[in-house]
């Protein structure tokens, strides 16, 4: 189970067949990209030369995307599900969680976190896959849905010296002497 750093898989050699994203981002100090929090995606690709898996490791501080996989001649090199199953420990021995398939449950945003990774790698801009994108939704701020809300009561301060910015306690009728 060797991986090691290789060159962003080319786009034109490779086709994406599965995009699993990182869940959180921990800090990283590999020698590949600055410390800090990192971001990491598990790609499955398939292309001539057979199906293949590439993990990609993105800086939050400086953006730069590195890619790792399996060492050439070894059997998870050869096979997708050691590939895969390699790169999860790989990644999660560095604290990475994945989520499930990007591709399969929303296929805009997967090619869209796909192209950023490869053209922040230095793969260059991606024609976008057959088919119009739909329109990103609208988002609704809550200052814009609902009404202030009204106060109920005065408040008290819950402080020792609530005394003083309340005013001297009333005093309850009593005997005068």
């Amino acid at each position: 189970m060797l991986f090691s750093r290789q060159d962003p898989p080319d786009p034109t050699r490779s086709a994406l067949r599965a995009l699993r994203p990182s869940l959180n981002t921990p800090v990283l100090g590999v020698e590949e990209l600055p410390p800090g929090p990192a971001s990491a995606a598990i790609a499955c690709l398939a292309g001539t030369g057979g199906p293949r898996i590439s993990l990609a490791l993105r800086s939050l501080r400086s953006g730069e995307v590195v890619f790792f996989g399996p060492e050439a001649g070894t059997v998870e090199s050869q096979e997708p599900e050691l590939a895969l199953d390699a790169a999860l420990s790989f990644a999660e021995s560095m604290g990475f969680l994945f989520d499930d398939d990007r591709l399969a449950e929303d296929p805009d945003g997967g090619w869209r976190l796909w192209r950023g990774l490869l053209e922040s790698a230095g793969r260059g801009p991606l024609a976008a896959p057959a088919g119009p994108l739909p329109a990103a939704p609208e988002l609704d701020w809550l200052e814009d849905v609902a009404a202030p809300a009204l106060a109920v009561s005065g408040g008290v301060a819950l402080t020792k010296f609530r005394h003083a910015l309340v005013g001297p306690p009333e005093r309850a009728p009593g005997r005068v002497r």
